[in-house]
């Protein structure tokens, strides 16, 4: 998802500020041990500006994980990469990331409804919150909520429906 990438659209501070585009209320839960609930995940994904893109891939599950990959291309060279593994394990699933010339961390899924996935640190790693949303228009938001002087803010990544290149 890219953490660390400088081109999010926005950060909005838990304690007001900006509309939170992910605000939305939901009466059902789906099963957070089933990785098959989240093929709603797989595919191409991408975001563009200018100068640069980012991609997100992801394949179907199958044989309890869904794997995938990211990665950001700025002025025409690759900036950032990410390996990306959804796991489901007898405690439920998990969401594996390595980022380029990183350490690997695990985030373990607590919210599943609808459309919606959300994860947390298994390690108090930064950042602590990540997540993903299906769009009404078909677009995927996905975000990650951290903690800087003591202020909750999100940092969301906006990415359309994108194919293979």
């Amino acid at each position: 998802m890219g953490a660390s990438v400088a081109t999010s659209i926005g950060c909005v501070s838990a304690n007001g500020g900006a509309h939170d585009p992910l605000a939305f209320d939901s009466n059902g839960h789906d099963s957070l041990t089933a990785i098959d609930s989240l093929a709603w995940l797989a595919g191409s994904w991408a975001d563009a500006g200018e100068d640069w893109r980012w991609e997100e891939h992801w394949m179907a599950p199958g044989g309890g994980t869904m794997i995938g990959m990211s990665r950001m291309v700025q002025r025409g060279a690759t900036s950032f990469t990410e390996g990306l593994r959804l796991e489901q394990r007898a405690d439920g699933i998990y969401y594996i990331v390595r980022p380029s010339e990183q350490t690997t961390s695990e985030y373990r899924l607590v919210e599943h409804a609808g459309r919606q996935a959300v994860f947390v640190s298994a390690s108090n790693r930064t950042p602590h919150t990540l997540g993903y949303r299906l769009l009404p228009n078909g677009g995927l938001m996905a975000w990650t909520e951290n903690e800087q002087g003591g202020r909750e803010w999100k940092e969301f990544f906006p990415m359309r429906p994108d194919s293979l290149r």
